[in-house]
């Protein structure tokens, strides 16, 4: 048997490099990580998640880590931790702060982002993403239907990785939970990369003829 030269070697090493394909990993910020009552002046990082969130716009403007005890109002979000500003509700209480929004920065580029939040209405949650140069490349707003201490969902596809989000919201009162994006990343070869290796190999068997 021909044993392949290093040139072929070589090349078959380079295709790994500049042949991704694009599965997906997930991270969440469930901010189950954090105890209730812990509080950050302006910036902190989720550690499971590798999110880093700045700019808080509530006003006080700091972060505090919320815990809500069950409420079938809530179920993707009680019980357990959730984010928001302005002090919080000792025990088993469920408070949220009013026009509290933030920048976060996400530790790789994404494609994907969904969140749930608690809410006391009327107002709406608009996230912007934007690409490594700063440019907006996705946008969504939610205005939720009226009551108070309800469950709000906002997801978002874009059609360009991002790598940073920012929240703005006019709704009354707010709390963040389940953060959650993906993030694409190269793999193996897949079959596209194995046709080619294979056409290479054929090309170079005829050229040894």
């Amino acid at each position: 048997m021909q044993q392949v030269p290093n040139r072929i070697a070589r090349w078959i090493a380079g295709l790994f490099l500049i042949c991704p394909a694009f599965p997906t990993l997930a991270a969440t910020a469930t901010f189950e990580n954090f105890s209730e009552g812990q509080s950050f002046s302006t910036s902190f990082t989720d550690p499971l998640s590798g999110i880093f969130f700045s700019n808080p716009t509530a006003l006080n403007h700091d972060f505090v880590i919320e815990y809500g005890g069950p409420d079938p109002q809530l179920p993707d979000i009680t019980p357990g931790h959730y984010l928001k500003s302005n002090g919080y509700a000792p025990g088993d209480g469920i408070s949220v702060s009013p026009n509290t929004g933030f920048t976060a920065t996400l530790p790789s580029a994404a494609l994907l982002l969904s969140m749930d939040f608690v809410y006391i209405s009327p107002g709406t949650l608009t996230v912007n993403a934007f690409d490594a140069q700063g440019n907006i490349v996705a946008t969504q707003s939610v205005t939720p239907p009226p009551g108070n201490f309800l469950e709000g969902h906002l997801a978002l596809q874009s059609p360009s990785p991002f790598v940073k989000f920012t929240a703005t919201s006019t709704v009354d009162g707010i709390g963040y939970d389940n953060i959650h994006f993906d993030v694409p990343e190269p793999s193996t070869l897949g079959p596209v990369a194995t046709i080619l290796l294979g056409l290479r190999c054929r090309r170079w068997r005829v050229g040894e003829r």
